[in-house]
């Protein structure tokens, strides 16, 4: 097969991948039998194109890399699985915690919980997120920064630093996907990116994520499940995930 007709299929592999977007290194070189190395060149050159994404042992599609979906449609997608895992997030925060919350829609489903608990804090950098809770008479800060249309959700150097003039007790995030051993990733460069100052200003930090996303993985690395106090889902916890928490 020649260069460019294996290139072409290498993007028909991608395209028509339902995990993401994401195909390893390995699993493409069988596919198309070829070697792997045959396969990084080429990968190298569709990078060159900006047609494709390499990242975490194999490659992405730069369309889904760079996902746009709008808030109200997230909030549609696998809705009674993001409410339960939100519900079971909810049930460890306490009366009187200061709070970050990111402007996942996971994430927002659990602020009709939050209405149970007293003298609460919240520091979010979702404009959706802060009306709802202004609603619910909740304290809250919202971060400001430089807003996303799709996803209503206040990032850059502004919401970051917002983010480290607090020290909260607990933090609630989402993301895009979380592989099988435990690494957290997503599509967003700049909602990664406070994600992790979150992450760092945080005493708690709990990961949210219905059964969907298990198994993706995308280009930027968020943090492992090792770094965090536990992981709420609505389905079941992979068994070697048990002794990584530390609440």
């Amino acid at each position: 097969m020649y260069k460019t007709e294996r290139q072409r299929e290498l993007m028909n592999i991608l395209k028509e991948e339902k995990n993401g977007g994401f195909v390893s290194i390995h699993r493409l070189a069988r596919q198309m039998f070829a070697s792997e190395a045959t396969i990084r060149r080429d990968l190298r050159d569709l990078e060159a194109q900006n047609a494709i994404k390499r990242a975490y042992g194999g490659v992405a599609l730069m369309e889904y890399l760079n996902q746009n979906i709008p808030l109200p449609l997230r909030e549609q997608t696998h809705h009674p699985e993001k409410v339960e895992a939100a519900r079971r997030a909810a049930s460890v925060v306490r009366d009187g915690d200061v709070l970050f919350l990111d402007g996942a829609s996971t994430t927002l489903e659990m602020i009709p919980f939050l209405a149970e608990r007293k003298d609460l804090t919240v520091i979010t950098n979702a404009a959706s997120a802060a009306d709802r809770l202004g609603e619910l008479g909740i304290r809250t800060y919202c971060t400001g920064g430089l807003l996303t249309p799709s996803s209503q959700a206040y990032t850059g150097r502004f919401a970051e630093e917002m983010i480290r003039s607090f020290h909260a007790d607990a933090m609630f995030f989402s993301s895009a996907g979380i592989s099988p051993e435990g690494e957290i990733t997503d599509y967003s460069d700049e909602e990664t990116s406070l994600r992790r100052v979150m992450l760092l200003q945080a005493a708690r930090r709990y990961f949210l994520f219905d059964t969907s996303k298990f198994g993706k993985v995308f280009c930027y690395s968020v943090c492992s499940v090792a770094q965090l106090s536990d992981v709420f889902s609505n389905g079941a916890i992979p068994e070697e995930w048990d002794g990584l928490f530390h609440t």
